[in-house]
């Protein structure tokens, strides 16, 4: 009998899991592009998103329960978009939006929660002149499948990293490796992550290299020129840390470059100023490694 109930239990998980549906939206179109041409876009979407465990939602159903509802195409709020989700009775919606911005086509896709309200994935792309808009859109919404997939294969991660294109405070996290981006390469594909937390406590700059190195995977002290950059863009990275870590505190961190034998630089993140300090006062820590 015991086995006869495990049975019974296991059979009715595997049906929940496999009945899961999610339902793509018709992207809002945003600054500088016409309803017409984001509809293309999120057609092109539509095609190639389909993400592994989940049913999706036929479009003439969507429609309904929009004109039922008396939404708005395109001018959708977040909070119409998880009511027709609550309709439609599936566990995840798609939404996404469509900007230009200096003469380029930017497409950021997110998954809400119906449930919660919460938004478990996103991602984003950007159209660069003289590409492939299908391919563009192909790679996103492979991207974003592979994010969300019921008991993902083993190479799940490696898809997201192939195709990725990340910007300044975008949430790294591929093969168990998590950081906050603070630079990209032209081209989207890699770039450098500070830590999601910085050390438990200050030290000296001995002991500050120790814990970075310590974390592995190529984790390491910024030198001074990185520090530089991220205090040029340490509002939009606490925007994302205060969420997933430590914000970057506001004072002196050490940096990996020394002025001499006794001395090494820092930077103060509050106003951006270099001071070199004793190799043996304590400072903030902070790590980055490269993508």
């Amino acid at each position: 009998m015991k086995k006869l109930a495990l049975f019974i239990c296991s059979l009715f998980a595997v049906v929940t899991v496999s009945a899961q549906r999610v339902a793509v939206l018709d992207f809002n179109a945003g600054v500088g592009v016409s309803q017409a041409d984001v509809d293309g876009i999120s057609a092109i979407f539509n095609t190639y998103f389909s993400p592994r465990g989940y049913t999706l939602v036929e479009r003439t159903q969507i429609d309904r329960v929009i004109d039922e509802q008396n939404f708005q195409r395109g001018k959708l709020t977040q909070s119409q978009m998880v009511r027709i989700g609550q309709i439609l009775n599936v566990s995840k919606v798609v939404i996404g939006d469509v900007n230009i911005v200096m003469n380029q086509y930017n497409v950021d896709v997110r998954v809400v929660n119906v449930e919660s309200g919460t938004i478990s994935a996103k991602d984003g792309a950007t159209w660069a002149p003289g590409s492939s808009y299908r391919t563009m859109m192909s790679q996103l919404g492979t991207r974003l499948a592979s994010q969300i997939a019921i008991n993902p294969t083993a190479n799940t991660q490696s898809v997201v990293s192939q195709y990725k294109t990340w910007k300044v405070g975008d949430l790294y996290d591929v093969n168990g490796k998590q950081g906050v981006v603070y630079v990209v390469t032209p081209d989207g594909k890699h770039g450098k992550m500070i830590s999601i937390n910085q050390a438990p406590d200050t030290m000296n700059w001995s002991d500050a290299k120790s814990w970075c190195s310590n974390l592995g995977g190529g984790w390491r002290l910024p030198t001074l020129d990185e520090l530089r950059v991220i205090h040029k863009v340490v509002e939009t990275l606490n925007q994302v840390l205060a969420a997933v870590g430590d914000e970057i505190s506001r004072g002196s961190h050490w940096s990996s470059i020394e002025r001499n034998s006794e001395d090494a630089w820092s930077i103060y993140m509050n106003g951006g100023s270099t001071t070199n300090y004793y190799k043996s006062v304590d400072l903030y820590v902070r790590a980055v490694c490269a993508f």
